[in-house]
């Protein structure tokens, strides 16, 4: 999986800025050029296969349901308490770590 985040580049199809690419499971390698002469800034992650089917949310990856559930539970959690913490803005306009 890859995420062009600056100009475009050309990997077996044009991947352009902010598009996500998502490339099968294979034994050959990839390879990325830049495109029309700009270049290109490019993330590049991969990942053993997990062995069990996964959950997705819309923050987190989960092996159940179950926990997925919770683990939404807990973000929407911290974030009511993050709200009610108010703004934590310093003169600067830096924000400080929540530790909620």
């Amino acid at each position: 999986m890859g995420r062009a985040q600056q100009g475009a580049l050309i990997a077996g199809e044009r991947v352009s800025k902010g598009e996500l690419a998502i490339f099968e499971k294979s034994e050959t390698p990839l390879t990325f050029e830049g495109a029309d002469d700009v270049g290109a800034t490019f993330v590049l992650g991969s990942a053993v296969p997990h062995p069990y089917q996964l959950h997705l949310g819309a923050y987190s990856v989960h092996t159940s349901a179950e926990a997925l559930a919770e683990g939404e539970r807990h973000i929407r959690e911290l974030k009511q308490r993050l709200d009610a913490s108010g703004d934590r803005r310093t003169g600067s306009g830096s924000t400080p770590v929540f530790r909620g």
